[in-house]
């Protein structure tokens, strides 16, 4: 995969689930893979949306979650929205690469606190 722009990871977060959330200034990357073992290597911007490469790890991943930071450029204006938050689906190219396409975004609805009665 070739990328446009590196983005640089965040400290302490790794990969997995198939949905990409932007929201505050960052991307929320979950891959679900059947093998445990797959880690992220390198998430950067492709042409028409964001590529993610995995590489084999040397101990079994529950959950794995990739989070990096982007600037403004690095998304369509329509995704530039403060206060929403995106939800991308995955595609998978082959079983170490998948792409995140913009076009693909759908704004994620917030869920209401529900007011409980309370019994005394």
């Amino acid at each position: 995969m070739e990328f446009t722009k590196i983005l640089k990871p965040k400290p302490g977060r790794t990969a997995s689930d198939g949905t990409c959330l932007i929201r505050n200034g960052q991307f929320l990357i979950k891959i679900k893979t059947d093998r445990p073992t797959l880690k992220i290597k390198s998430v950067g911007i492709v042409e028409d949306g964001i590529g993610v490469e995995l590489t084999e790890g040397n101990k079994s991943l529950k959950n794995c979650v990739a989070i990096r930071v982007f600037s403004k450029e690095d998304l369509p204006v329509n995704l530039q929205a403060t206060g929403y938050s995106f939800s991308i689906p995955a595609e998978k190219l082959s079983e170490t690469e998948y792409v995140f396409h913009f076009k693909n975004a759908s704004m994620v609805t917030r869920k209401k606190n529900s007011s409980k009665p309370s019994s005394k």
